[in-house]
């Protein structure tokens, strides 16, 4: 009688947070029965997102915390038939991709990267292109990011979509009376509310969405909040800016909240509004509000623009880096009637239904079929 043998998944990540366990339970409870889940965080140390230790608590699936050097060691105890690989620029995504190289294991990236995040060197794009062509397979966030890897040399067929998605019905199914897909925002208890999450960093461009909700909100009577939740490097620099526009009012800068907290601040908010600039290769928050049912604002650079948000439809688009045209979305959106809003929410929940977990999952489990189907 031949003896069971079963097959084992690793997922490497830096750092798992509350998104990273939503995907893996889900994709846990889809894999078939003779598939076992493993999870190792190559560098439990990062600090880029201030998750809790509540928030960072393993749940359905077998979680292994792994220290840098001791990620070789974790991975031949485990023995992976299968290893996802967190990009290319971890030290410890290229420590595991040359532990699969030695011991000839299949490996799948994950890579949300884009051609147009930023300037792009020659030479660095050679090597990433040579890093590229020895994976078995690929998952990415959208069409964008598939061409990124196609130009890298990745075959089409080879890649599947669906990486960048969060827990939908976390934030659907904690929708309040008041909240946002009801039309009224201005029923809540609060002040209504312009948001932005995210960390307060270049790339998001806080300072554009200031200077274009300060000009906006001097011209009205009542404006609403601007409501900014997050931290980070420039921090000093916002409420430098708060003080030269006489925002102290109006303007909020809120600290880092938990994940629990996320549902509330979206269902009470106008919109939520995403600014950035440059190197934003999706942006979850957008996913987040869409779920929650509230309408989003998002510049053109953002990853997700091509895949979530229809103008107008699903949400409202701007230029990136043009003020202008940001107040004339805040002008827009605030003063949209109930009837156009409910409707702009209707159609972006109805979009945001297909990129939630089901499609990690059902993108995770095709690249693995992709895999092991022989080379040739």
């Amino acid at each position: 009688m031949t003896a069971h043998i079963e097959k084992r998944l690793a997922i490497c990540w830096p750092h798992f947070g509350p998104y990273h366990f939503a995907r893996l339970d889900a994709l846990s409870k889809a894999l078939a029965d003779d598939w076992h889940l493993c999870g190792f965080e190559t560098d439990p140390s990062d600090s880029t997102y201030e998750w809790s230790c509540e928030e960072n608590q393993n749940r359905e699936w077998t979680h292994v915390k792994s220290a840098p050097t001791l990620v070789s060691h974790s991975l031949a105890s485990y023995r992976p038939t299968i290893v996802f690989i967190n990009g290319w620029g971890f030290p410890t995504s290229r420590r595991v991709w040359r532990w699969c190289l030695r011991n000839r294991t299949p490996k799948v990236l994950l890579s949300d990267s884009r051609a147009s995040d930023k300037k792009r060197n020659r030479i660095s794009e050679w090597a990433k292109s040579a890093y590229v062509k020895t994976f078995q397979a690929a998952v990415t966030a959208g069409e964008s990011h598939a061409e990124y890897l196609v130009s890298l040399g990745m075959p089409r067929h080879k890649i599947h979509l669906g990486l960048d998605v969060v827990d939908n019905q976390y934030f659907s199914s904690r929708r309040s009376d008041h909240s946002s897909n009801t039309g009224h925002f201005s029923q809540t208890k609060d002040r209504p509310y312009f948001l932005g999450i995210g960390r307060w960093i270049k790339k998001k461009d806080w300072p554009l969405l200031i200077r274009a909700y300060a000009t906006w909100s001097s011209s009205i009577d009542n404006p609403p909040e601007l409501r900014l939740v997050g931290g980070g490097e420039m921090h000093r620099e916002l409420n430098k800016m708060r003080l030269k526009y006489q925002l102290n009012e109006n303007l909020s800068l809120v600290p880092f909240q938990s994940y629990a907290t996320l549902p509330n601040l979206y269902q009470n908010a106008i919109a939520t509004v995403l600014p950035s600039r440059e190197d934003e290769q999706w942006g979850l928050v957008v996913n987040e509000s869409l779920a929650a049912g509230t309408p989003v604002i998002v510049s053109t650079e953002c990853g997700c623009t091509e895949s979530l948000v229809e103008h107008e439809k699903t949400g409202f688009i701007f230029q990136a880096g043009d003020e202008h045209s940001l107040r004339r979305m805040l002008q827009k959106v605030y003063f949209l009637p109930s009837s156009s809003r409910k409707e702009v929410v209707r159609l972006g929940s109805s979009k945001i239904d297909s990129w939630g977990l089901p499609r990690f999952a059902s993108a995770i489990k095709e690249s693995v079929t992709t895999c092991l189907l022989p080379e040739g």
